[in-house]
């Protein structure tokens, strides 16, 4: 481990050390974000989490979003960007590539239900309760670079 925190495999190999899916939708007032709450803390982020033996990044940030937030849809294969944070569990800090995904469904039932809240949000709040600088200048800079498709029909993911 370096002495920033960061391990090996994120500094040395350029792959990060997580996944994670920026969740939205198209309703009649805008493009609404989905973020989850953490199990411990209950501050708001979205889904994230280690990548498995085998899968791709972009099938991580998929998994994620239904074991964290019950959402299934349609996911870029190009990340949106990278971002760090601090793991508080384990007193370092995490790299994270994060994916869009199209939500097309949401179920009731997923894994981590008992342990998380989920909601939507607009842009502008979700930045509002999201902690974390780089994840919140990363969805800020998603819809300033007009990287996620307006409300309006036939809206399509990047990559």
């Amino acid at each position: 481990m370096s002495d920033d925190g960061l391990s090996y495999k994120s500094l040395h190999s350029g792959r990060p050390d997580q996944c994670g899916a920026l969740c939205w939708r198209v309703t009649g007032s805008g493009v609404e974000v989905l973020l989850v709450t953490t199990k411990t803390s209950g501050r708001w982020i979205l889904p994230k989490g280690n990548v498995k033996r085998h899968e791709t990044m972009h099938e991580c940030a998929r998994r994620e979003a239904f074991e964290e937030a019950g959402v299934t849809g349609r996911i870029g294969k190009k990340a949106l960007g990278r971002i760090e944070y601090l793991k508080r569990s384990l007193g370092r800090r995490l790299s994270v590539s994060i994916f869009q995904m199209l939500v097309t469904a949401q179920e009731d039932d997923y894994p981590e239900r008992k342990f998380r809240r989920r909601a939507w949000f607009g842009f502008a709040e979700a930045a509002e309760r999201i902690e974390e600088a780089d994840l919140r200048a990363l969805l800020l800079s998603s819809l300033e670079q007009d990287r996620l498709p307006t409300a309006r029909p036939g809206s399509q993911i990047i990559g």
